[in-house]
């Protein structure tokens, strides 16, 4: 899994730059994000990752239009700033899933 999001957290950064006209690739790489997140946030006891993914998951939902008080939230109503942040978060999670598995590794070996 955690191989899986790294490489879906670097195609995120090929194409953020693309975001304004290409928007369809962004929200497939974002949709393909989420049931990973979940599958990680379900097998693991670490409360800062758990966190982390959180807060991934809360941006991953999108806001609303600024056009319309009704609109639901779409990620596509996101920002390329905020597109950035959501990678950065990934980033950040990546990050505190290998200081794990390092962990773990370390743990085993003594």
């Amino acid at each position: 899994m955690h191989k899986i999001l790294m490489i879906r957290t670097s195609s995120l950064s090929q194409s953020i730059p693309d975001w304004n006209d290409h928007k369809q690739s962004v929200l497939k790489i974002c949709s393909e994000i989420k049931p990973i997140l979940y599958n990680i946030k379900s097998k693991n006891n670490d409360k800062n990752i758990n966190n982390c993914i959180n807060t991934i998951l809360k941006n991953l939902k999108g806001k609303k239009d600024i056009k319309s008080y009704f609109s639901r939230k779409k990620i596509s109503n996101l920002s390329e700033d905020e597109l950035w942040e959501i990678y950065n978060n990934l980033s950040e999670l990546n990050s505190g899933i290998d200081e794990t598995i390092k962990d773990m590794k370390w743990e085993n070996n003594e």
